[in-house]
């Protein structure tokens, strides 16, 4: 992509929020923080507006089940 604008960075999360008219629903990154979150993890966002985004999903990690 070519990045979020600032003024769009604090709402990436949010139901149904998108930039994308009619060709986007805005529910994927809401959905995939909130199973994040649920899984008591996070998604990070790293943005430049015009150079594009990486975003990094962290999850803490699990026990092993036992044998």
């Amino acid at each position: 992509g070519i990045g979020i604008r600032d003024s769009d960075l604090t709402h990436i999360f949010e139901t149904f929020f998108t930039t994308k008219n009619a060709e986007g629903t805005g529910i994927g990154l809401a959905v995939s923080a909130r199973i994040a979150r649920e899984h008591g993890g996070w998604i990070g966002v790293v943005t430049q507006d015009g150079q594009g985004s990486t975003f990094t999903v962290h999850l803490p990690p699990i026990a092993p089940a036992a044998a």
